[in-house]
């Protein structure tokens, strides 16, 4: 029944999405729209990669195959440049953007290749590989992202584009995506509450370092890259532009701190379930020891998130002869400091947390069996 709600609640949010109208578009889109299309003939064709990539230009005749001029055969020209390296041969499918007003003259254009079955086979892929070494805790695993993806894309996403309040919209996204991926993980268990409860209080801890951080660094919303276009989405929606931040930073961190927090919790559940007399300070100090050890990987694991997501950005700052002091005072740089370590300080602090939380609960559920079967002794004699 739970497996069941969590896929009605998956179609619900893309249905939702699918049909929901916003109150702020920064272009009017309404007459163009992107359509496959199969090339029919290349008409003409002048390429050249002296330069290491290539360049030139292409006129082709290709045949729309859905959207308004379905069945239309138009001729159009693509240029090939850096930034647009789609090179067309006879038969390719490609996706069009097609710009058709009323009472003008349609325009199409080539946009990009046509990517979407081989990004339905990379899913189905991946899918089939993390169920086939997973068997079943594999499949609702896939199906815990699946839920998550669609609470960030379908409804977080949304509701702060339309001005809503940060904090509540980032919270019930937390606490919504933490439970159903516990539950895909573990089922309906004690280290499902306990994960739950770990993982909330791991990217807590990242939340209140970060906004901590930003105090220290002077960062607000201008720390955004993107500043000037979501400046002009809050002045017409009421988008809270310095929430982003914390927002983004909770989200990156949800993953790693919540691979630390199960890992901790099925450990101490198997120390407790072969050695029922561990003490709640045997089970701390072996909780300690074994956090201590992913330390180490986890945290590298995040700040190399972020230094990747960084790298081309800072080729850029090379080429430019920044200077250290210009580099390391920038919004930029010192935003993605923050949000690294702020990050990575959730993952270390997820340690403690998850050892005191688990070897309390798993004590205290022993000790109430124990009591139980006590209880029934004294009844039945």
């Amino acid at each position: 029944m739970i497996i069941a709600l969590i896929c009605i609640s998956i179609v619900a949010m893309i249905f939702s999405f699918h049909n929901r109208e916003f109150s702020y578009y920064s272009s009017n889109s309404s007459t163009i729209e992107y359509v496959n299309a199969e090339v029919l003939e290349i008409l003409e064709e002048e390429i050249d990669d002296e330069l290491g990539y290539p360049r030139g230009y292409q006129k082709i005749k290709a045949e729309i195959l859905e959207g308004k001029a379905e069945g239309l055969t138009v001729e159009m020209e693509n240029y090939i440049t850096v930034g647009h390296s789609v090179i067309l041969e006879k038969g390719s499918d490609f996706i069009v953007c097609a710009d058709i007003p009323d009472g003008v003259s349609p325009m199409f254009s080539v946009y990009s290749h046509d990517r979407s079955y081989a990004i339905f086979a990379i899913i189905l892929l991946f899918i089939a590989v993390v169920t086939f070494i997973g068997k079943k805790r594999g499949l609702l695993s896939c199906l815990g992202i699946l839920f998550t993806l669609c609470m960030v894309v379908c409804y977080m996403v949304p509701e702060l584009f339309e001005g809503g309040n940060t904090f509540l919209v980032t919270a019930f996204t937390l606490v919504a995506s933490t439970i159903v991926s516990c539950f895909c993980i573990g089922g309906i268990t004690i280290k499902t509450y306990n994960n739950v409860l770990n993982t909330l209080l791991g990217v807590g801890a990242a939340c209140l370092t970060y906004f901590i951080f930003t105090c220290m660094l002077h960062l607000g919303g201008s720390a955004i890259e993107e500043v000037e276009m979501l400046s002009l989405i809050s002045n017409n929606t009421g988008l809270n532009i310095g929430g982003i931040l914390y927002a983004g930073v909770a989200i990156s961190s949800l993953g790693a701190v919540m691979d630390v927090a199960v890992s901790m919790g099925a450990s101490l559940y198997e120390i407790k379930s072969v050695r029922k007399e561990a003490t709640f300070k045997e089970m701390f100090r072996s909780g300690m020891n074994i956090g201590r050890d992913m330390i180490g990987t986890m945290t590298n694991t995040l700040i190399l998130a972020f230094a990747g997501g960084t790298l081309a950005t800072l080729v850029i700052f090379m080429s430019c002869g920044i200077q250290f002091n210009q580099l390391i005072s920038s919004n930029f740089i010192a935003a993605e400091i923050a949000g690294g370590i702020a990050g990575s300080l959730g993952i270390v602090l997820t340690v403690p947390l998850s050892a005191l939380v688990c070897s309390y609960t798993l004590n205290k559920k022993i000790k109430i069996k124990n009591s139980d079967r006590k209880h029934r002794r004294n009844y039945e004699h």
